[in-house]
C-alpha cells in the first residue's frame, strides 16, 4: 500500500508547519476540533470539515467538503463541494492560506493481524509511545542474565557478624554521667600568673 505525507509548506504566521504520515481511514481536514487534522485559522476561511482524505480503487483522493474551495495544483477553481480529485506525487492542496504538499512513498506490506493504523501516525497530541528502559546497554548494569539476589531477612544489628563478643551488659558511661558537671561546682583551672 502507499502511504500519503502532508506537509504544510505556507501556513499562517499563528501556524506551526506540520506533517501528517496518512495510512489509511478517512481522515478530515479543517478547522473544527472534531478534525483528524485541526488547522489554526482565525480569519475563518478554512470550513469546520474542509476536506476528507480516502484510499480508494489503488489510489489516494481528496473530497471537498468546503464553502470557500478546496484548490488542487495551484488551480483557479476549487474541486467543488462534494467532489473528489486523485491526488498524485508532488501534488499541492491549497485551503485557505494553507498550502499542502503531498508526497506517496511505497510502504512495505504489514504483518496480517495486526489491524487498522492510526490515520495520523505522528500526532503531537497521541500518548506517548513507552521510554526505552534507562541504560538499556549500560556496560557496568546488572548483569540480565545472573541469578536474582535470595530475598533474606533484614537484621536488626548489621555489625551482629563481625565478631568482637557480645555486647556489654552495662553501658560504658553512667546514666546519671554530666560533662559539665565540673564547671557547675567552681572548678576552674588556676591563673598561674
Amino acid at each position: 500500500m502507499t502511504d500519503l505525507v502532508l506537509s504544510i509548506v505556507r501556513c499562517l504566521d499563528a501556524a506551526v508547519p506540520a506533517t501528517r504520515r496518512v495510512t489509511g481511514g478517512k481522515p478530515s481536514i479543517g478547522r473544527g476540533e472534531d478534525n483528524d487534522w485541526v488547522l489554526v485559522d482565525p480569519n475563518r476561511h478554512l470550513s469546520k470539515r474542509h476536506c476528507t482524505i480516502a484510499f480508494r480503487s489503488g489510489r489516494w483522493i481528496v473530497t471537498d467538503l468546503s464553502t470557500n474551495g478546496t484548490f488542487l495544483d495551484r488551480a483557479r477553481e476549487p474541486i467543488g463541494r462534494g467532489a473528489s480529485a486523485p491526488l498524485r506525487d508532488g501534488s499541492r492542496l491549497t485551503l485557505g492560506e494553507y498550502e499542502i504538499e503531498v508526497r506517496l512513498e511505497e510502504r512495505e506490506a504489514s504483518a496480517p493481524g495486526l489491524g487498522a493504523a492510526n490515520p495520523f501516525d505522528d500526532d503531537p497530541f497521541a500518548l506517548p509511545k513507552p521510554a526505552p528502559a534507562p541504560f538499556e546497554n549500560d556496560p557496568f548494569g546488572r548483569d540480565p542474565f545472573a541469578d536474582e539476589p535470595l530475598a533474606r531477612p533484614v537484621a536488626t544489628d548489621p555489625f551482629a557478624g563481625l565478631g568482637g563478643g557480645p555486647a556489654p551488659a552495662a553501658p560504658v558511661i553512667p546514666a546519671d554521667f554530666d560533662p559539665l558537671s565540673d564547671i557547675e561546682r567552681g572548678d576552674r583551672l588556676s591563673d598561674r600568673s
